[in-house]
């Protein structure tokens, strides 16, 4: 009998180690692949994981391989050092201390994306699949520019954990992973079917994960609504269900409105507008405590994904030769409050600056909104809505 797949899991943040943690109780032995203080953690302590039911429990440093990006390791000694690079390029000088994969999921933001695929050029068998499961386009156009479409298959998941600090993740909602191939179908043509390397995945039973051949769909669904949700979220500094009420949801619609057609006019299958609407509702509902991930990083002080989503708008939009003022101000804005975030003191007084440009943030959106949006239903109550985002 032929051993499992060798799946590597390529950026162990809070989902990446919570999709680990799903292979690993199918008997499974991932390579995870990490760095800093989460690969330290998980060197030495284990995966320190927390259920949706409450309960805690620690999976053991020996149910997984560990590859450390920033060092490696001393087959004889044990011993970790830094890695050696090409100072140059960044790339390694000599291929990795670790085994061939045949499935490498990229679970990572989308600006840690080309240092990973770097290590994946090295270790990826001849047959292996790359799986994008990023927010955004970025990460699966840069893996089909090192692997081609056919090595390339596209994912995108409902699974939702936090990374409470290094080695320790928290479930947040269990959902599904949706693979399917980068290449696009057509009607006359039979659907591909999944590579059988992905057998590691398809077979993994709480991963809940199917074979899709019309992902692309699925993937500029998810784009949508990360572009009309998550930058709006940041800057209010509000959990989704917010965004559902009189105050947000107008500039949620307006967002999603501009967003649309320029998608459609990049070539990306998009849904109707009544049905993205239906999509908003029926995510915001479901989310309404969640902290959409954007939120999570500028209160971190870590870079944020705006660029990846937003800002992919807004370079469809250029290529396209039509206007995208709101989300090109939308990057703006959430870019201000990282480089605010990073900046402020830690010691002190870095909440009042933050709560500031916040205000003036969703003051200026909403003022463009009702500039660019005459016609857009009832602005009458927008200087009342203006007025108690300042009082907050």
């Amino acid at each position: 009998m032929d051993p499992p797949p060798l799946v590597c899991v390529a950026g162990v943040g809070a989902l990446g180690a919570s999709l680990a943690a799903y292979m690993i109780d199918a008997g499974l032995c991932p390579v995870l692949v990490s760095r800093g203080a989460q690969a330290h953690a998980l060197q030495h302590e284990g995966l320190r994981l927390q259920d949706l039911d409450g309960t805690i429990r620690l999976i053991s440093p020996e149910r997984f391989m560990l590859y450390k990006t920033d060092c490696e390791r001393d087959p004889i000694t044990g011993r970790y050092s830094k890695r050696p690079k090409n100072p140059k390029t960044g790339h390694f000088l000599k291929r990795p201390n670790c085994p061939k994969v045949d499935v490498a999921l990229i679970t990572c933001k989308n600006h840690q994306v080309a240092g990973l695929l770097d290590f994946l050029e090295l270790v990826l068998a001849p047959s292996g699949v790359v799986v994008t499961c990023c927010n955004g386009v970025g990460a699966s156009k840069a893996a089909i520019s090192r692997f081609g479409r056919d090595r390339v298959v596209l994912a995108t998941t409902t699974h939702a954990a936090d990374l409470t600090e290094p080695g320790w993740v928290r479930r947040a909602g269990e959902g599904t992973l949706v693979l399917g191939p980068s290449a696009a179908t057509t009607a006359d043509a039979p659907p591909p079917p999944p590579p059988p390397a992905l057998s590691a995945l398809l077979e993994c039973p709480k991963l809940r994960c199917t074979w899709d051949a019309n992902i692309g769909l699925v993937v500029s669904r998810k784009l949508l609504m990360n572009a009309a949700i998550n930058a709006i979220a940041a800057i209010a500094k509000v959990v989704n269900g917010e965004l559902a009420g009189p105050e947000l949801w107008p500039s949620v619609l307006a967002v999603c409105e501009e967003t649309l057609p320029i998608m459609a006019a990049s070539g990306m299958p998009c849904p109707s507008l009544s049905e993205a609407v239906a999509d908003l509702e029926s995510i915001l509902a479901a989310t309404a405590s969640n902290r959409c991930s954007t939120l999570k990083d500028v209160l971190l002080g870590r870079r944020t994904e705006v660029d990846a989503i937003n800002g992919a708008i807004v370079d469809m939009a250029k290529e396209s030769g039509m206007p995208a003022p709101l989300n090109n101000l939308l990057v703006a804005l959430v870019n201000k409050l990282y480089n605010a975030e990073v900046a402020k003191p830690r010691d002190n007084g870095g909440q009042g600056l933050r709560r500031i440009l916040a205000r003036i943030a969703m003051s200026i959106f909403n003022l463009l909104h009702i500039t660019l949006s005459p016609t857009h239903s009832d602005h009458s109550d927008r200087t009342a809505v203006l007025a108690k985002f300042v009082r907050k």
